[in-house]
C-alpha cells in the first residue's frame, strides 16, 4: 500500500527504533509480514542531514525530488522522513518545502513515514491542516517503566561492547528513576537512555552500579 503515516511523540520516544524495529521485520524471512510489504527496504532520511547538504529552498527540493523519484522507480522502498517538521516551515534550519511533499503524499504512489514532535505537527495542522488528510497520524507515547527496562537491557548490548563495561541491574532501574525525577526536555525510554549512556563513565572497575548512575 503507498498510504503513508505520520508518528508523533515527544523527542526521544522511540518514534526512530519503531521504524528501525518495521525495516528489520520487512527484511526477515522468518517473520509474518503484510506481502505487499515482504522485502520492501526502509530508506531513513534525516531532514536536518539534507538540509546541510543542500541549504537553499531549491537545493533541497531538487534533491527530495530526485530522493524520492528514485524510491518510486525502485518500487520496493518505503521513506523514512525523521524531522519531518524541518521541511514543513521556514527558519533557521529548516525550509518549507510542503509544496513538494503534500502533493507527493496525496498521490499516494510511495509510502512515506513521517516522525514529527507532538508541538510541531499541531502547529504544521494550524497553518495548513493537509498533512492530517494525507498522512494517517499514529501517536507514539512515553514507555513506562517495565517497557523502558526492556529497551535498556536491548541498548547495553551494543553499549557494553562499545564501552567495555557491565552494567548491573539496579543500574538500570537508577537510571529509570533519577531520570524521571530530574529530565525532563526528552520522553521516555529516551531520558533513562541519556543518564545510562553517562552512566559509563563512571565505572568501577568496569562495573557500572546504581552509584555510578547517581554520580
Amino acid at each position: 500500500s503507498g498510504r503513508s503515516v505520520t508518528l508523533v511523540g515527544e523527542q526521544g520516544v522511540g518514534k526512530s527504533q519503531i521504524v528501525q524495529t518495521l525495516a528489520d521485520r520487512l527484511l526477515d524471512p522468518m517473520q509474518q509480514v503484510p506481502e505487499t510489504l515482504r522485502f520492501r527496504q526502509v530508506f531513513m532520511l534525516d531532514a536536518s542531514a539534507i538540509i546541510t547538504a543542500a541549504p537553499g529552498r531549491g537545493e533541497v527540493e531538487e534533491l527530495v525530488s530526485a530522493i524520492l523519484g528514485e524510491a518510486y522507480t525502485a518500487k520496493n522502498i518505503i521513506i523514512f522522513l525523521d524531522h519531518a517538521e524541518m521541511f514543513f516551515q521556514d527558519g533557521i534550519g529548516s525550509v518549507d518545502i510542503s509544496s513538494l511533499l503534500i502533493p507527493t503524499l496525496e498521490a499516494g504512489r510511495l509510502p512515506i513515514i513521517l516522525a514529527l514532535d507532538e508541538q510541531a505537527y499541531l502547529k504544521i495542522n494550524k497553518q495548513n491542516n493537509k498533512l492530517a488528510n494525507v498522512a494517517s497520524r499514529i501517536s507514539i507515547q512515553p514507555a513506562e517503566k517495565p517497557e523502558t527496562i526492556r529497551v535498556m537491557q536491548h541498548h547495553l548490548i551494543i553499549k557494553e561492547y562499545q564501552s567495555h563495561v557491565t552494567y548491573m541491574y539496579q543500574a538500570l532501574e537508577k537510571a529509570y528513576d533519577l531520570s524521571e525525577r530530574y529530565i525532563h526536555d526528552v520522553a521516555m525510554p529516551g531520558r533513562a537512555l541519556v543518564l545510562l549512556d553517562a552512566a559509563a563513565d563512571y565505572a568501577e572497575s568496569g562495573l557500572v552500579t546504581s552509584r555510578s548512575v547517581e554520580q
